[in-house]
């Protein structure tokens, strides 16, 4: 896979809307805050629940869920050598996810030895996660207020900040007006799906679309031969391992 990397476009040019082929149902989910973008991600098979028919939004994610969300959202192809990890066997549901996570400088082992896979992931280590999984680049300076940024691990500033700056993490709660990030608590799966939600506002996945963007938020494109009409200046676009992509007319390389 090669480098995933974010466009800014200058300027401003029928369409069809990237919208999920269907809607899950799940038994646990309605009336959630995080029913609408669970549904929408669900349909795009992003994310998934459990064959009891929950989705268990509040279940604390791990990192090996993780990395599947991850696998899934870029369509992740290339793996890794993963065979010095101790906890990550061949035959394990999640090794062909860790695999290419790892190779797509996403996921990081917490040894040189080990994964950790079933280990619960703080809210910070998902936005790193997710912040690399987009090419969002770290940034030195908070330009927004928060109550418990202190609390930030040194190694996920960086992103955070850069998440936190461009609104792409709206916080657990507002305590005056400053946001309260929770940076070293443990994130849950409906949190997780949110900032997918929130940050992704359009989602190319099928070859051969034509799509006008839906929100202001990042384009995400994966799909080969995509076109992107009516895109507003400074929109971000991040393309993947995809071919013959153009927007607004000009292709993109």
């Amino acid at each position: 896979m090669k480098k995933i990397i974010s466009f800014i476009l200058a300027l401003s040019m029928l369409f069809v809307l990237a919208v999920p082929a269907f809607a899950a149902d799940y038994k646990d989910t309605a009336k959630h805050w995080a029913e609408k973008a669970i549904d929408e991600w669900s349909g795009y098979g992003i994310v998934k629940g459990e064959p009891d028919s929950n989705f268990y939004p509040d279940r604390q994610m791990t990192r090996a869920e993780a990395g599947q969300i991850m696998v899934r959202l870029l369509k992740l192809t290339e793996k890794a050598d993963i065979s010095k990890l101790t906890d990550v066997k061949p035959t394990d549901w999640y090794a062909d996810a860790v695999a290419k996570c790892v190779a797509a400088g996403i996921l990081k082992g917490v040894s040189e030895t080990e994964m950790d896979p079933n280990g619960t992931l703080t809210r910070e280590m998902f936005f790193v996660m997710f912040a690399r999984a987009l090419g969002i680049k770290e940034e030195d300076k908070l330009t927004v207020g928060t109550t418990d940024m202190t609390t930030c691990s040194p190694w996920a500033a960086g992103y955070v900040n850069a998440l936190l700056n461009h609104g792409y993490i709206h916080g657990m709660d507002v305590s005056g007006d400053k946001l309260v990030v929770g940076p070293t608590l443990n994130i849950n799966r409906s949190s997780a799906v949110g900032l997918l939600d929130q940050t992704i506002t359009t989602y190319a996945y099928e070859d051969g679309a034509t799509i006008k963007p839906e929100g202001k938020g990042i384009i995400l494109v994966v799909a080969d031969n995509v076109t992107l009409t009516d895109v507003p200046a400074g929109t971000t676009v991040v393309t993947g391992d995809t071919k013959d992509v153009t927007v607004n007319g000009e292709a993109i390389d």
